[in-house]
């Protein structure tokens, strides 16, 4: 699903990564652990097409990032959904609207969007929220209707940065839940923290520890 080779990456003359290389195979759930400044964001953007390969060899989920051009980074999100930390919801526009944004995209029948809507809301317990600008919502009901968006289509592979980030220990403990649970059913989980309370809670994941660009370790 996921295969680097000698990645790196710079902003100007600060090299951000450095010499990564690891794969991660379909259907596995695996964290990116290190602390903040660690290059874990920059990773992920480069890994879902927002930032453009300098150095190095990689693929996600059959994409060659090396050849990848605009056209194809719309085809690259429909296999690959991301959550970042600045949530990018639109603000404007009900939980509900945001969530089944992605599956309007892709055509989805409007009773099987309305299922799937209502099911994550439900899990997510954003189901009283569900008609509400997104402008009015915290900033931890926000982070919850980013990570729904990502989920409802059922992709191959989700990446997700920092997602408890603004949530409590249970909603956070709930959502690792949910993640589990679509990486049962074949979505391949990578996910980046700094909090080593939620790797304790998935014992059976790959853990890549990164730190100042450098992968230091790898486990499981």
């Amino acid at each position: 699903m996921l295969n680097l080779r000698h990645v790196s990456y710079a902003f100007g003359t600060y090299w951000v990564l450095k010499n990564l290389s690891f794969q991660v195979e379909p259907g596995g759930f695996t964290f990116l652990f290190g602390p903040s400044g660690a290059g874990k964001t920059t990773l992920l953007r480069l890994l879902h097409g927002s930032l453009s390969l300098q150095r190095g060899a990689a693929s996600v989920a059959g994409f060659d990032l090396a050849s990848l051009n605009r056209r194809m980074v719309p085809r690259l999100r429909r296999t690959v959904s991301v959550v970042f930390q600045e949530f990018k919801v639109l603000p404007h526009k009900t939980v509900k609207e945001n969530i089944a944004l992605p599956m309007l995209v892709r055509g989805i029948p409007k009773a099987q969007m309305e299922r799937r809507t209502n099911a994550i809301c439900r899990v997510l317990r954003l189901e009283k929220r569900m008609h509400l600008a997104c402008r009015g919502l915290s900033g931890g009901e926000q982070q919850r209707v980013a990570i729904a968006r990502a989920v409802v289509t059922n992709p191959k592979l989700l990446l997700s940065d920092e997602p408890t980030g603004n949530l409590d220990e249970e909603l956070s403990t709930r959502l690792l839940e949910i993640f589990k649970q679509f990486n049962q059913f074949g979505t391949t989980i990578f996910l980046a923290t700094h909090n080593r309370r939620l790797i304790d809670l998935v014992p059976q994941a790959k853990v890549l520890v990164l730190d100042e660009g450098r992968l230091e370790q790898e486990c499981g």
